[in-house]
């Protein structure tokens, strides 16, 4: 490998030692507000083409990637943002922290601090530690968002809460719904609480609303769902124990996905009986977002 050039490491200098630049790069990656528009966003964010180029060629180039053992890596956000979903790409510059305390400076009284871990590929990202000027915040920049990282955490600064149980179900429910198992990992607990973010019962309002916004897309494996979740299969399912006669109840999948727009099945047994019940049921919910229905045996 090369060694790194001068240009690369005056840009990570920069962005570590310099808050207000760093600052005002990192906005260029967002609008300032509803009105502004995409064209002035790039604007923007064109004054620092060669800025950001070095960093995302930086870490790209000469970082390390995130591995399991790695643990949790921190990140303190000012205000209340809103995640749509719990496995993410992370485009934008993200300065991270192995120290909870560090995290909390950047967040406030009022924010979040999110960890965030290895999904299913390694991360880039590259160990400002060693150049930084704040050598004591143990500081990791992730840019670029090649692959994405999970969400394994939430803290509201404000209240204490913490959210990794919930995040951890919604990440098992995403499996489920994507078709996706990781099965090994799925306990009673998950299933449990997945049962009481449907009922909505006794959830904090921060995980309720990441939990109405998070699916568009579902992929079912019915014998999957049978085999690793009672609760889900006993409400998906009018006979779970026997799926010849059964019928998926897609009031039930309607009421949790409403701006799903896509459904494909797998693992069932199909018959012209099962194909008219779900047309029909289509028709008598209205699913208006709805415009693709796939099976796959």
């Amino acid at each position: 490998m090369a060694p790194i050039s001068l240009n690369y490491i005056i840009a990570v200098i920069l962005y570590c030692d310099e808050d207000l630049l760093s600052f005002r790069f990192s906005s260029t990656y967002r609008p300032l507000d509803k009105a502004e528009s995409i064209e002035h966003m790039i604007e923007r964010h064109r004054n620092y083409y060669w800025f950001g180029r070095y960093l995302r060629e930086l870490v790209e180039g000469f970082g390390k990637e995130i591995e399991v053992e790695d643990g949790a890596y921190y990140h303190g956000i000012s205000g209340n943002v809103r995640f749509t979903s719990t496995i993410a790409k992370f485009h934008h510059p993200m300065s991270t922290t192995k120290q909870v305390a560090v995290a909390q400076r950047f967040a406030g009284n009022n924010g979040f601090i999110i960890s965030v871990t290895i999904h299913q590929f390694g991360v880039p990202y590259f160990d400002c530690n060693w150049i930084s000027k704040y050598g004591n915040e143990e500081e990791s920049l992730f840019i670029g968002g090649i692959f994405p990282l999970q969400i394994a955490n939430i803290i509201n600064c404000l209240t204490g809460e913490q959210y990794a149980k919930y995040l951890r179900a919604i990440n098992m429910l995403g499996h489920i719904f994507d078709a996706n198992y990781n099965i090994y990992e799925m306990k009673e607990e998950d299933d449990k609480l997945i049962q009481s973010m449907i009922d909505d019962k006794d959830v904090p309002s921060y995980i309720r609303n990441l939990f109405i916004s998070y699916r568009h897309r579902i992929k079912l494996n019915l014998g999957e769902i049978v085999k690793y979740s009672p609760y889900l299969s006993s409400i998906l399912l009018t006979n779970a124990k026997n799926r010849k006669t059964s019928f998926i109840n897609l009031n039930f999948l309607q009421t949790l996905f409403p701006k799903s727009n896509s459904i494909q099945f797998s693992n069932i047994l199909l018959s012209s009986e099962y194909i008219y019940n779900i047309s029909t049921s289509l028709a008598q919910y209205q699913w208006s977002s709805l415009n693709s229905l796939r099976y796959m045996m």
